[in-house]
């Protein structure tokens, strides 16, 4: 049997892979500090050995497996960009404290699992990334890496990651092909959703405002919908477009100054204009840990065009979870706290196709 560490596991989406392949498996030990983030592991898979703090961790439990989503605070666009070095004590440097555990292993696991941001590849990280495949190679490990979208495994999200897979041994490995979209972003929407999550015109106009800011101008701008306001929401587009138009032009940085987002499109809803890729067609932008972020374009029950961020449950099947995992923890943790680790997984539709190919899992006819 499988035996595998999850360390910084969050609501454990490795285990979750494993599970919906069948691939048999122990979890022997999960390292994570976030009390949301342990309650849900342990509704969701079971009672598990919990390690705790990976700083704190002095012995590991035999495993063949360990998986390690190390924090990208401080190396990604999004987080503080304040670096990864051995003594600098930000969260991204806890990759290091991997280093310690393995170097203190008698027996070390056949197979590791790294997942983080692209920029851990870039420029700025990349003598840092190469450092760590010279101490796995001392170690014995062949590794092998690769930037993957989920968009390109079954989920519409528009979400790139760095994966690589280290081996002990000669054994070769190769990354799963793309799969061709099977899902469009109106298929993991619910149909009734309650007024609060839809964007008031009050903070619409601040994310729309197309005054001149910053040297940049963004010409037509659209307004909220106020003849016949039954949502507060409800919106229509400008410049001689008609409030039944089933899409909206949203400003983002790029040349062009607007892009056309339809009804079922996911756009970036917070300060659109600093941003490029603003508007992804049938799908999302990355979701973050916060709510605020990330909006879908969508249509009231008076097919009037409107914008409104995404449910917890929503964000919860585009990261790969069944509305049946999300109902397991809905009401036991706080919807705040359901965002952050919904945005914090990794997405499993990618784990489960990595799977497939390093344990030879066939798909079935």
């Amino acid at each position: 049997m499988l035996k595998i560490i999850e360390f910084f596991s969050g609501i454990g989406a490795y285990h979750q892979a494993l599970k919906e392949l069948d691939i048999e498996h122990e979890v022997v030990g999960i390292s994570e500090i976030d009390k949301d983030a342990i309650k849900a592991y342990q509704i969701l898979h079971g009672k598990t050995k919990v390690l705790g703090d990976v700083k704190k961790i002095k012995k590991t439990p035999e495993a063949d497996l360990w998986c390690y989503s190390f924090p990208c605070t401080d190396i990604s666009i999004a987080g503080r960009m304040r670096g990864m070095d051995r003594d600098s004590k930000t969260s991204s440097s806890l990759l290091w404290e991997i280093e310690r555990l393995l170097l203190a292993c008698n027996h070390l696991p056949k197979y590791l699992i790294l997942e983080n941001v692209p920029t851990l590849v870039g420029k700025t990280y990349i003598e840092h990334f190469k450092e760590w495949m010279k101490f796995l190679e001392g170690l014995g490990y062949k590794n092998y890496y690769q930037v993957l979208n989920a968009k390109d495994y079954g989920v519409a999200q528009n979400r790139k990651r760095l994966f690589m897979v280290s081996i002990i041994g000669d054994e070769p490995y190769t990354f799963p092909k793309k799969m061709k979209p099977s899902k469009k972003l109106a298929d993991y929407l619910d149909e009734e959703v309650d007024d609060k999550y839809f964007v008031s015109p009050e903070n619409f106009l601040y994310y729309t405002d197309m005054k001149d800011r910053n040297g940049f101008v963004r010409g037509t701008r659209f307004r909220p919908h106020r003849s016949n306001d039954k949502y507060a929401h409800t919106l229509t587009t400008g410049s001689g477009n008609s409030p039944f138009d089933n899409f909206i032009l949203v400003p983002e940085a790029t040349k062009a100054g607007l892009k056309k987002a339809k009804v079922g499109d996911g756009i970036y809803i917070n300060r659109p204009h600093q941003k490029r890729g603003v508007v992804q067609i049938d799908s999302i932008p990355t979701l973050k840990t916060s709510a605020a972020d990330i909006g879908v374009v969508v249509e009231d029950e008076d097919k009037l065009v409107a914008i409104r961020r995404l449910t917890p449950r929503e964000c919860f099947r585009l990261m790969g979870w069944s509305s049946y995992d999300f109902m397991r923890l809905d009401g036991k943790i706080s919807e705040t706290g359901l965002y952050r680790l919904a945005g914090n997984s990794v997405v499993v539709s990618v784990l489960k196709a990595i799977f497939k190919v390093l344990f030879g899992v066939q798909d079935e006819e």
